[in-house]
């Protein structure tokens, strides 16, 4: 049995306004969880914006020459910063750029601290320019750096050669300062500790000068490591290097040290006693 069309209308009437309700109620529902979902973003941004999270102390280890200010500077990290501002691998980029710098690692220390690890390029010689300042040249060419004073440990300076040197971040062209490059990186650490010069001469060869004055002639060969290991050799075996007048090493088979003169050199002997006097 069909129901009456008018007592279908009637039951559509009755409904309508419970869907209305319902309707009503899910979009304030809706509208409380935006709301909700706002004041919580809100906060949250507040939160992460604040000095709990601002950088207040920049760790830098592994210097020698580089200032702390300096590392701050070329990293980006000298302004105010959050943590979350800290990009560690585009600073780490920054640092390389820097001509001393070898290696960098840059890390956050949460919430607010960032340590910053550096390797410096040690420079091996110093070559003079116009007599007033220093440029710093590593073992593979780079100049470091150029300034009224060398910032490394003493390295020889290289005389003989005048030449426009190239600005910081980039490599010696010159043969002869190449060659001095390399004679500086065979000598290693305590070797360039005991020379203080490092001549070139207008045919190309090389002569250094220990700390006591002492010339040591290499020759022009490229192969500096049998010679400069011969040298080591005969500075550790000398008791008195200031008595030597110059090493010839420009055969590393047949090294020659050339010594001063000592019987010049020792007091005159005690004339004899009168023939009546009686040594006791």
């Amino acid at each position: 049995m069909e129901p009456r069309p008018g007592a279908v209308h009637r039951t559509r009437e009755r409904v309508r306004p419970g869907k209305r309700r319902r309707r009503r109620r899910r979009s304030r529902l809706v509208t409380l969880r935006v709301l909700l979902g706002l004041v919580l973003a809100t906060a949250l941004f507040q939160f992460l914006r604040s000095d709990t999270f601002r950088i207040e102390a920049v760790e830098v280890t592994g210097t020698e020459t580089l200032t702390t200010d300096e590392v701050r500077r070329q990293a980006g990290l000298d302004r105010t910063l959050l943590v979350w501002e800290v990009w560690t691998w585009r600073m780490e980029g920054r640092l390389l750029a820097h001509p001393r710098v070898a290696a960098a690692d840059v890390s956050i220390r949460w919430p607010n601290r960032v340590r910053v690890h550096i390797t410096e390029r040690r420079p091996v010689i110093c070559l003079m320019q116009g007599g007033s300042s220093y440029a710093e040249v590593d073992e593979q060419g780079l100049v470091l750096g150029v300034g009224g004073m060398p910032r490394g440990g003493g390295e020889p300076v290289v005389t003989g050669v005048d030449v426009a040197v190239p600005r910081p971040g980039e490599r010696l062209g010159h043969p002869s300062l190449r060659r001095a490059v390399a004679v500086a990186a065979e000598l290693g650490p305590e070797g360039r500790a005991r020379i203080s010069e490092i001549h070139l001469t207008a045919a190309g060869e090389v002569i250094l000068y220990t700390l006591e004055g002492v010339p040591v002639f290499l020759g022009i060969e490229d192969r500096w490591g049998p010679k400069v290991s011969a040298l080591k050799g005969i500075l550790e075996s000398l008791a008195k290097p200031e008595q030597v007048v110059y090493v010839d090493l420009r055969s590393a088979l047949r090294p020659v040290v050339k010594m001063k003169d000592l019987a010049s050199a020792l007091p005159p002997p005690e004339p004899p006693p009168p023939p009546n006097e009686v040594l006791p």
